[in-house]
């Protein structure tokens, strides 16, 4: 066979008997000629394979706008030459970025098939165990990655960058081994928006329902012929008696929908960005109020807005109504509760007109008797409520009482009735959690299975212990009614329900939780909802929970950036309780013991990893333990990076077990 490239020629031997010098120099060459032949042959004849040389190729260059938490960068083809012919290579790759990786895993294609990566660090991504099979005809193997996704939020303006690290065998090369794979943008000027208020019309204290001014709202900056979706709402110091208001842009109308007593929400509008030296404006419409609710003087609309674009309410309050006061005279409209318990000290609020700070009160018991003084505090006075602490004797029946302001003015009496405490005097249920203000919103819902009414007082907690007074919107029968205060008692009828919501135009948050008391068990749950600066919301649900217990055990996980919130209650109106909570791994094996006092009737609330940071990217289950046979009550929540969350089950353990 003759051999191309082969230049060196086999020595002819005059017979195999030669010499001993001979022999070994034909043993020479016999080696010799072996080693040419063999360094003549291809690669894949001789046994040995080549290496494998790669170049990768972006499909694209996206651009990413600025500020963007998740975005995906480029694909990427990988084109291979070299190695067997007929052998499978298996390798393993990892990427780098000028970025953080936002998404958890991403895919590699081969003709072999797919095969997932997964995030190895904050900017890096891996995959194991890669199979590229043989090139076929086209002699070059090919591999994809794709759905690698970034955090440009938290990237540097420019090109994003993409480096490789691959290891195989045969020994696998990528020629270039940075490319570029997107690139993410200068941010554009925020989005400046602000309000203005029409003529204020003047307002007689007595109207339940009046039309303030109409508003605009003036934008400028933001990135030019870009369109965001920018989210509205307007908080005003009175009670709104309408459902809907109108926001009038150049592209249409909007309707907003009331989102609590006195807000009005429109969660996306449609808004073209003006640029720099341009200019939105928005109309705002058909805004009605409950003049009597509100104080004499101005009322004022603040207008919050958020978007996935950077917005920034440079100028947030106007002034859309001025209410006159008919009388300078204190004025006594509403109690809350409606029907107060005659047992025990009470805090019952009174809501009205003109009330001023450092008035006094005087009552009189059916009979016509006035109440002692001792018998009534003045707890906190605003210009249209006040909170009085009452121990009315355990005395049911028709009570008056008159305020008298310290310039000697005084109100007309005022009636409302006692109760004895025969139907709600039991504890049904507990809510461990309520939240209101600074975004958040709690919805309570009850129902009655049974096939009698059932009375229900419904008392908002603080975390201190004391009644929460809060604005509230109670819904029965189809009929919504706005108040203000701590405790709510109807009565449902059999299968009926009741709606509690509330949702205080705090930038603050209020947290507590909630006490049920009823004359018959009761089902029910409690809705929290946060609302985010982009407009989205989050919603978790927590069952009305009838159980009395000193142990709670619910599961935790603070891993990939989730982490867990831990809600809990004192049941006990006398005493505080001190809880012990233990921390156990998914083998139930305990790793970390504390303990916190909570106030008698309070409540406390805290993310784990926060309060306890060695539990932080670790999952197991937490045990509380009450030192009160009242017992506690608790909710967990999960969040997730993006702050999204959702209820965890809590389970009491049978001491039995």
């Amino acid at each position: 066979m003759a051999l191309r490239g082969t230049s060196a020629r086999l020595p002819v031997f005059s017979s195999p008997g030669g010499s001993r010098q001979n022999k070994v120099n034909r043993g020479l060459y016999v080696v010799a000629a072996a080693a040419l032949l063999m360094a003549a042959l291809p690669a894949e004849v001789r046994g040995q394979a080549s290496n494998v040389s790669c170049i990768a190729t972006a499909d694209s260059m996206p651009g990413i706008p600025a500020g963007i938490s998740d975005f995906g960068v480029s694909d990427v083809t990988v084109n291979c030459t070299g190695g067997s012919a007929a052998e499978t290579i298996n390798f393993n790759l990892r990427i780098d970025l000028s970025a953080p990786v936002s998404g958890l895993t991403a895919t590699i294609q081969t003709d072999a098939g797919s095969f997932q990566g997964t995030r190895t660090a904050s900017n890096s991504m891996s995959w194991t165990g890669v199979a590229l099979p043989p090139p076929g005809g086209s002699g070059v193997r090919t591999f994809r990655i794709s759905g690698v996704r970034i955090n440009a939020s938290q990237a540097a303006t420019g090109t994003v960058l993409m480096s490789f690290e691959i290891a195989g065998t045969p020994s696998i090369s990528i020629s270039n081994l940075t490319i570029a794979v997107g690139n993410v943008s200068a941010p554009a000027s925020p989005i400046s928006c602000s309000v203005a208020g029409a003529d204020a019309p003047q307002i007689q204290d007595t109207n339940a329902d009046a039309a303030v001014a109409e508003m605009t709202i003036q934008c400028t900056g933001g990135q030019a012929g870009t369109p965001a979706a920018i989210s509205f709402q307007v908080y005003l110091n009175a009670s709104l008696t309408i459902q809907t208001a109108a926001l009038t842009t150049d592209s249409g109308s909007y309707q907003g929908s009331r989102s609590g007593s006195n807000s009005i929400a429109w969660p996306s509008v449609a808004v073209m960005q003006p640029g720099a030296g341009g200019t939105v404006t928005m109309r705002l419409s058909g805004i009605r109020i409950n003049a009597t609710t509100a104080a004499a003087g101005p009322v004022t609309a603040n207008v919050t807005a958020s978007s996935l674009s950077s917005v920034v309410m440079t100028s947030s309050q106007a002034v859309v109504a001025h209410v006159a006061a008919t009388s300078t005279a204190p004025r006594i409209t509403a109690v809350n509760p409606v029907t107060p318990i005659a047992t025990g000290l009470r805090t019952v609020t009174f809501t009205g007109s003109n009330l001023v700070t450092g008035l006094t009160v005087a009552l009189l018991r059916p009979d016509g008797t006035a109440m002692p003084a001792s018998a009534v505090t003045v707890v906190n006075v605003t210009a249209t409520s006040m909170f009085v602490s009452v121990d009315f004797g355990g005395i049911a029946g028709n009570y008056s009482i008159t305020a008298r302001n310290p310039d000697g003015q005084t109100s007309t009496a005022f009636s409302f009735s006692v109760v004895l405490d025969s139907g709600p005097s039991t504890r049904v249920g507990a809510m461990a959690q309520f939240a209101s203000g600074g975004g958040w919103k709690t919805t309570i819902r009850l129902l009655n299975l049974t096939r009698a009414p059932a009375s229900v007082r419904v008392t908002l907690i603080s975390s201190d212990g004391l009644p929460a007074q809060l604005p509230l919107v109670v819904s029965q029968a189809g009929a919504s009614v706005s108040m203000s205060g701590a405790v709510v008692e109807r009565t449902i009828l059999s299968n009926g329900s009741l709606q509690v919501e509330t949702d205080a135009a705090f930038s603050t948050t209020t947290v507590g939780w909630i006490e049920i008391r009823g004359s018959a068990p009761l089902t029910g749950f409690a809705i929290f909802r946060q609302r985010h600066q982009d407009g989205s919301e989050s919603e978790g649900t927590s069952a009305l929970d009838s159980r009395t217990s000193q142990n709670i055990v619910l599961p935790f996980d603070n891993q990939s950036n989730y982490s867990t919130g831990v809600a809990v209650a004192n049941l006990s109106p006398a005493s505080p309780a001190t809880v012990t909570a233990i921390c156990r791994d998914d083998l139930g094996r305990e790793f970390y013991r504390d303990a916190f006092v909570i106030p008698l009737n309070g409540h406390i609330s805290f993310s784990l990893p926060a309060r306890w940071p060695s539990l932080a990217g670790r999952a197991g289950s937490i045990e509380l333990q009450s030192s009160l046979a009242a017992g506690i009550a608790a909710l967990g929540l999960r969040f997730n990076p993006s702050l999204n969350f959702t209820s965890l089950p809590v389970s009491v353990p049978d001491p039995a077990q």
